[in-house]
């Protein structure tokens, strides 16, 4: 994100009510579309529901998940986001989900409600490559309220009105798992989008049309259990193709210890490292937090605050325990252990048949063995 400082601070002298301000018009003289997104979320390693909906109920467990990040933790107006989703999967390997997501950035606030479709389907007989297919639609209104502002007159916020908005709003997304293996791509703006950019020196605003291939997320990741002690170990890699905000990457390293817990770190492109832990607390909560070291790529930012997030998940039980594809996501919960009694209770119909055909034969020489030694 790039901006230019209009307003110089001297760590002295400035108030509460001029850093607030100086939010304000940060927020302004970069692009609009940014406030359309939401913060970026290091919780997407405990939740991919957040960042791709195709993922919505892949653990096949119904479930809430409530986060919450507060970003330059202390600074009054600062970013923060509180996200809740909920996830019921069906038998028929049919998922419906839902996420509710809140941000504000000072006088700026953004709500939007999703609700989510998704499905899968094993491209192999031996039900070990799997292909998830989700999309959301929903409601999103973004809204400015002036009461925040100290000097409405102030021309950064000539244009400010521009982002109010309410509309319609969606995403899609794929994902293909191998054993521990995972990659995924998502559109997180289904529709089109208006937007409306603020020229920093001028004050000019400028309509352009996002569409939904002008932003895009790609991920890859693969977890790897050894066989010392129960210990585990899943990279990551994070893509976002933003026409208008800019490139970004970003890598997260997480070690398991079997499924009590799991500790980790994460580099964010333009935000700098996070490190991150979380755990079991039974077989129904679990929770995480996750620490963003204070970065500050200018100096003449005023400001140098953590970045905060706290994760819960309620868990009310597995809903495909019995169904087909019950171990579909085996590289969320176990990594590349199989079950092997879930894979011959769920193979396919081929394999059954063959198995039973092995073991009548195997019936048929016990029985004629049986026979001859009655008849000696």
């Amino acid at each position: 994100m790039k901006f230019r400082y209009f307003l110089s601070f001297k760590h002295s002298t400035y108030t509460m009510k001029h850093f607030r301000l100086f939010l304000i018009i940060i927020f302004l003289t970069c692009s609009l579309e940014s406030f359309s997104q939401l913060l970026p979320q290091t919780q997407y390693v405990f939740n991919p529901y957040l960042y791709n909906p195709a993922l919505a109920g892949a653990k096949g467990d119904m479930a809430f998940y409530l986060s919450y990040k507060k970003q330059w933790w202390g600074i009054e107006g600062a970013p923060d986001l509180a996200t809740l989703t909920f996830e019921f999967p069906f038998e028929n390997r049919v998922s419906l989900s839902s996420q509710l997501n809140y941000q504000t950035e000072g006088p700026l606030s953004l709500l939007n409600w999703f609700v989510t479709g998704s499905y899968f389907i094993p491209l192999d007989s031996f039900e070990e490559h799997f292909l998830f297919f989700g999309m959301s639609v929903g409601v999103e209104n973004r809204a400015f309220n002036m009461s925040e502002v100290s000097d409405p007159n102030d021309p950064a916020l000539a244009n400010a009105t521009a982002l109010s908005h309410t509309g319609i709003i969606g995403n899609v997304g794929l994902a293909y798992t191998f054993k521990g293996f995972r990659a995924g791509f998502s559109l997180p703006r289904l529709f089109a989008q208006d937007v409306i950019t603020v020229d920093d020196d001028s004050f000019e605003n400028t309509s352009n049309q996002l569409a939904p291939m002008d932003y895009w997320i790609a991920n890859l990741s693969y977890r790897y259990n050894t066989t010392f002690s129960g210990l585990g170990f899943e990279p990551q890699i994070l893509y976002h193709a933003d026409k208008f905000a800019g490139n970004q990457i970003e890598g997260m390293l997480t070690f398991y210890y079997q499924d009590y817990g799991y500790v980790g770190a994460s580099y964010r492109q333009g935000y700098g490292v996070s490190a991150y832990l979380g755990g079991n607390i039974n077989e129904m909560l679990s929770v995480n937090y996750v620490y963003g070291f204070s970065s500050t790529a200018d100096a003449n930012l005023p400001f140098n605050n953590a970045t905060h997030e706290l994760g819960v998940r309620v868990n009310l039980g597995n809903k495909r325990g019995s169904s087909e594809g019950a171990s579909q996501m085996d590289w969320l919960n176990e990594g590349e252990e199989v079950i092997e009694d879930q894979k011959d209770e769920y193979a396919p119909k081929e394999r059954k048949k063959k198995n039973a055909n092995y073991k009548k034969k195997s019936d048929d020489w016990r029985n004629a063995g049986e026979d001859k030694r009655k008849d000696d």
